[in-house]
């Protein structure tokens, strides 16, 4: 196996266990897991790394009632992933750019003194 081969192993189990930890509401298990991947990453893998650990920290903020800080970190997370194409690292991106959208309306909303967001975006998995 080569190194190649390694790394993008170590990528895919990272981005899994983060993947699965994000879907329980375990948002910093979350960062954990994808922050290991993006200190090793470069190119659309960090990118989408970093967008991931920056929706898990703004559903963390909506779990703390901070609706500022929910809405610009949904808001600088959904700049990061934008790019990516869907299936990248295996994940349904669109659905879940759909889903963080949604939310981002509904972050907004309890910026304004609305209620706040209902449940997360789901990030699954093709295949």
């Amino acid at each position: 196996m080569t190194l190649s081969e390694n790394r993008h192993e170590r990528l895919s189990h990272l981005v899994e266990r983060g993947r699965l930890a994000f879907e329980s509401g375990c948002f910093l298990d979350a960062v954990t897991h994808w922050e290991q991947a993006w200190r090793e990453e470069f190119g659309p893998s960090r990118r989408l790394l970093q967008g991931l650990m920056q929706v898990a920290a703004a559903y963390r903020k909506q779990e703390l009632r901070q609706p500022l800080g929910m809405a610009k970190l949904l808001i600088m997370g959904m700049e990061r992933v934008h790019s990516i194409p869907d299936g990248f690292a295996g994940l349904r991106l669109d659905d879940f750019r759909a889903g963080l959208e949604r939310s981002r309306r509904r972050a907004v909303i309890w910026v304004a003194g609305g209620a706040p967001p209902g449940p997360t975006a789901p990030l699954g998995r093709i295949g």
